[in-house]
């Protein structure tokens, strides 16, 4: 009955920022269809926080470039992000270097800054996970644009989305840098 949920990942997502702008972004292109969101990290505090939606005022650069609003304020320094935007997303503990948590599942895996701080070896192990987690039918794994990993997803054989365009359309915290 109707359109599958269609589901994203974002792998190592820290605060969630990434996690829950995406989460607005495809409430805004998706046109009513059902989706879910997982943001996982590696250390349990930072999805516990991330699962709050709460941020500081500071914290979160202008975001005008968003189609749908994401944060209300709570108080003058102090947001939280919109209940049908946290609806639409969960966070687990998870180590991308593992096994994903589900295979086959994802139509959409963003991995936008944490391949950064591990080894080439750990990236060929983490992009194959990321890839095994891809939905069949033309799924797609984000990456942000600190290194090239071309050559990398060679061996995984993943589609990508690569550096500036998409990145920086998800970007919420104004952190994405250019490698080029």
């Amino acid at each position: 009955l109707g359109q599958p949920i269609f589901r994203a990942w974002t792998a190592g997502c820290a605060n969630g920022q990434e996690t829950y702008s995406l989460a607005a972004l495809l409430r805004a292109t998706l046109r009513g269809r059902r989706f879910d969101v997982l943001g996982t990290d590696i250390l349990a505090q930072r999805t516990e926080t991330a699962a709050l939606g709460i941020f500081k005022k500071e914290s979160i650069d202008e975001m005008e470039w968003v189609h749908y609003p994401v944060l209300d304020a709570i108080d003058a320094d102090t947001l939280q992000v919109r209940p049908e935007i946290r609806e639409a997303t969960r966070f687990a503990t998870h180590n991308f270097l593992d096994p994903p948590p589900a295979v086959g599942a994802f139509h959409l895996i963003l991995c936008r800054n944490a391949l950064y701080y591990v080894s080439d070896d750990s990236i060929r192990l983490a992009l194959s996970n990321l890839a095994s987690a891809l939905a069949p039918g033309g799924p797609t794994i984000g990456l942000g644009g600190q290194f090239t990993v071309k050559e990398l997803l060679v061996e995984v054989r993943a589609p990508l989305i690569e550096g500036r365009p998409f990145a920086h359309l998800l970007s919420v915290n104004g952190s994405y840098r250019n490698s080029d």
